[in-house]
Formats: C-alpha cells, sequence, structure tokens
C-alpha cells in the first residue's frame, strides 16, 4: 500500500469517528433539554392558560414593570422575559407585547418555542412582535409563516394574554 491510500483511509475513519461524536453530543443534548423541560408542568396551551388566568394579576405586575424597565423577578418555570416594543426595527405594530418564555424543545435546526405574553393594547402578535402576518384561523386563534420552514401559532387566552408557540 503507499502513503496516499493510507492516508485516505485515516482520513475516512476519521471523519467517521468525527460524525459518531456529534451525532452522540446532539443526542445527548436532546435528551438533556427533554429532562429539563419535563420539569416545566407548565408546556402546553391548557396548562399555560390556566396558570395566566389564576395568576393574571401578579403577571401584568411584572409585564408593566418589564415594559417601563424595572427588573422583577421571574416568576417560579419562566425562563425569560422579554419586552417587544414598537420602536424596534422589525416590529410591525403599535404594540408592546412582553413575553414570557416557558420553554422549548429541539435542537436549533428544528426547535419549537413556547409560553405566553402579555399584549398592552390586546392585539395579538407573531413571535417577538415580528413582521409575519398573522391569518386568523379560528375565533381567537392565529398562525403565522416566516422565511423558510419557519411557522408558528399564538392563542388567546384573556383580555391582553396570548398564548404562543413558533417554530424554527
Amino acid at each position: 500500500m503507499n502513503v496516499k491510500k493510507i492516508c485516505g483511509i485515516a482520513l475516512k475513519v476519521l471523519l467517521v469517528v468525527f460524525a459518531v461524536i456529534v451525532i452522540g453530543i446532539i443526542i445527548f443534548i436532546s435528551i438533556i433539554m427533554s429532562f429539563i423541560d419535563d420539569k416545566n408542568p407548565y408546556n402546553n396551551y391548557n396548562d399555560i392558560s390556566k396558570y395566566v388566568n389564576e395568576n393574571y394579576e401578579e403577571l401584568e405586575h411584572i409585564a408593566i414593570e418589564y415594559m417601563n424597565g424595572n427588573e422583577v423577578e421571574k416568576p417560579q418555570y419562566v425562563r425569560s422575559i422579554s419586552v417587544h416594543s414598537p420602536d424596534e426595527s422589525y416590529v410591525h405594530s403599535n404594540n408592546t407585547i412582553v413575553e414570557f418564555h416557558q420553554g422549548g424543545s429541539g435542537l436549533v435546526s428544528s426547535s419549537t418555542y413556547y409560553g405566553f405574553y402579555y399584549s398592552e393594547n390586546d392585539i395579538p402578535a407573531s413571535f417577538q412582535n415580528s413582521r409575519e402576518e398573522l391569518t386568523e384561523y379560528e375565533q381567537n386563534k392565529w398562525s403565522w409563516k416566516g422565511v423558510g420552514d419557519n411557522h408558528g401559532s399564538t392563542i388567546k387566552i384573556r383580555d391582553n394574554w396570548y398564548y404562543f408557540e413558533a417554530s424554527f
């Protein structure tokens, strides 16, 4: 055997080993992420809408404080809170929303995020109040479609409060 063939075989073996390691890491991360999400009892529309309805006064206080730029302690099981105001370049409405991110599943190339948001003017919005237009497919239920396979939905929970899912 000559040196070129040996190097070629060695390179192929290294590529296979590298691919197996990467796939193993991805599977490991997926398992950990699903374990983390399982600890959140509020991970679907029914549970989240019940949570919002039972706690909307406290949640509204938190939302208004965040809109005013004040830091407030996150409620349990809320991973993050973000404000999306009309002065941001990608926002298409005159409506500020405060998103409460509950969690998600999947990996970056095919992941779904869910949670709820407070809508200052009680106007439904796409994920992060972006430019994607909403299409009402049922009363108080909207969907949006973005670039590629990006899509999502929002469902009204009560006045000023909405559930969201966003898939990328």
